[in-house]
C-alpha cells in the first residue's frame, strides 16, 4: 500500500469519526433523551409523557396544584364486602384439578354455585372475611 492510499484511507476514517460525533451530538439532548437525527430542537417536549407535545403555558413534568381555584378534592370511597368463609369440597377441587391436599377458600359462587374466584389457603392468616379495597 503506497503513501497516498494510506492518507487518502486516514482522511475517510477522520471524516467518518467526525459524522459519527456530529450524530451523537445531535440525537441526544441535556437531559439524556432522544430526538430525531437532523439536530431538531426538542425543548418543548415533555420526555416524561414518551413524547407528548405540551399544552400552551405547560411547563415539563408539572404536578398540577392541589391549592388549584376551583379544585375540590374528597377521599376515595371503600368498597369492601364481607363475605362468608367457604371453603372448596374435594369434588370441586377434582373437577378443577386442584390437588386435594390444598385448603381453598372459595371467594366468589354464581347463581349456580359455580366457583368464579378462590384462593389456596397456605396459613389461617390467608382466609379472607372481606373482598375489595
Amino acid at each position: 500500500m503506497n503513501k497516498q492510499t494510506k492518507y487518502i484511507i486516514l482522511v475517510v476514517a477522520v471524516i467518518a469519526l467526525g459524522v459519527l460525533i456530529y450524530l451523537i451530538a445531535t440525537t441526544t439532548t441535556k437531559n439524556g433523551a432522544t430526538s430525531k437525527v437532523g439536530g431538531e430542537n426538542n425543548d418543548n417536549v415533555s420526555t416524561e409523557d414518551q413524547g407528548r407535545p405540551l399544552i400552551d403555558g405547560e411547563t415539563p413534568n408539572a404536578t398540577p396544584s392541589v391549592d388549584a381555584p376551583g379544585l375540590t378534592t374528597r377521599p376515595m370511597p371503600v368498597y369492601t364486602k364481607e363475605i362468608e368463609v367457604d371453603f372448596m369440597s374435594l369434588e370441586e377441587k377434582k373437577a378443577m384439578g386442584i390437588p386435594e391436599v390444598l385448603k381453598v377458600q372459595v371467594l366468589e359462587r354464581d347463581a349456580e354455585g359455580t366457583v368464579l374466584n378462590y384462593k389456596i389457603i397456605r396459613k389461617d392468616d390467608d382466609i379472607m372475611t372481606k373482598f375489595g379495597n
